[in-house]
């Protein structure tokens, strides 16, 4: 499946999930996503013997954030490979003008909360607003690229760290550092 521009026809089989990507709450998203992954991801959600709950996810939360080199983009989990979950959830602040290139070795889904931003896959740009959301199949190579200063919700499935150790692309997560909170302060005003 190739990267969508949100111009172009939804694939038949997620017409419902894609038309609700632009309309409802980060969480109706978790537990869309959640839903459509079949009685096997279910089962695996307690592979800690620790059920999961509903959980209120903020960008508040994070200890720490990362950051690739001095570049003003920012990542911070907060449903990570520690928790029974097979899914992970984070959130993105990037300057205007910030970009990385990467390749997705899970899917991906990034809900824009603020700004205008870009995923750049196979030649071709594709760009979400405020309330609207992009997929990223898995094994994507990509460009991901603030028009604006952006914030972002990132979903994956599964966890997006611990694919990446895994894969052939494991020497990219080298470029993250951890840092403070209060180093994003700015990164999306």
């Amino acid at each position: 499946m190739n990267v969508r521009d949100s111009s172009k026809k939804v694939s038949d089989s997620m017409p419902v999930l894609a038309r609700a990507v632009r309309t409802v709450p980060v969480l109706a998203l978790l537990i869309a996503c959640r839903s459509t992954m079949g009685p096997a991801a279910h089962a695996s959600n307690e592979r800690n013997n620790t059920p999961m709950d509903v959980t209120l996810l903020t960008k508040a939360q994070p200890k720490e954030w990362y950051q690739p080199g001095s570049t003003p983009l920012f990542l911070a989990d907060v449903l990570d490979e520690s928790s029974p979950s097979p899914m992970s959830v984070g959130f993105a602040l990037y300057a205007v003008g910030a970009s990385n290139d990467w390749t997705v070795t899970y899917d991906e889904t990034l809900v824009i909360t603020k700004g205008r931003f870009t995923v750049i896959a196979h030649g071709r740009e594709t760009t979400a607003r405020a309330g609207e959301a992009i997929f990223l199949p898995k094994g994507t190579p990509l460009t991901y690229r603030a028009d604006e200063a952006t914030e972002l919700v990132y979903v994956t499935f599964p966890h997006w760290a611990e694919a990446t150790r895994k894969s052939e692309h494991a020497k990219a997560l080298e470029t993250f550092k951890a840092v403070p909170p209060a180093a994003t302060a700015g990164a999306s005003k």
